[in-house]
């Protein structure tokens, strides 16, 4: 059994589009901020278990990043959110289930979650909701920091800088 990747877009634009039979079958990694209305976190929480494992990654645990004059600052999980993203994954890999990964604020996240569960053997199946993902170098860095192997992999030296 092949392990796979669908890595989408947040609710309407990507995570409602995935079928109920392909979500009940597959683990998640979902990022979410407070920054998101309480509706949409309403309903991401409402649907715990429309999967068969989740984990939910908080982005105000954080780093903040962004200058006086920007209107928003860009949010990265810890090295302990990313931590327990790593063990998540560690866990689940074994059972060889498909993997989905959303971003509540945008496609980077998603992107270096991909490319980290790439070098763990998974493949990218589907895409909702983005054409393309693109790796955030911060939290690339962080699951260098905490996975060696993964710090080592000649397959991650080029990294697209998403800020």
């Amino acid at each position: 059994m092949t392990k796979t990747i669908i890595a989408t877009g947040w609710l309407d634009k990507g995570l409602d589009k995935i079928p109920t039979n392909i979500k009940k079958e597959s683990v998640a990694i979902l990022f979410y901020s407070s920054a998101n209305t309480a509706k949409d976190l309403a309903y991401l929480f409402n649907h715990y278990n429309s999967f068969k494992d989740v984990i939910f990654v908080d982005m105000e645990d954080i780093d903040a990043f962004g200058t006086a004059s920007s209107e928003f600052f860009f949010k990265t999980p810890s090295i302990p959110g990313v931590t327990e993203i790593v063990d998540f994954i560690t866990i689940n890999s074994k059972k060889e289930l498909p993997m989905i990964v959303s971003c509540a604020a945008g496609i980077s996240r998603t992107g270096a979650t991909v490319e980290y569960l790439k070098s763990k053997g998974y493949k990218l199946s589907s895409q909702y909701g983005s054409q393309h993902f693109v790796p955030n170098d911060y939290i690339t860095y962080l699951f260098k920091t905490i996975d060696p192997k993964y710090r080592n992999s000649e397959q991650n030296d080029q990294i697209i800088n998403i800020f």
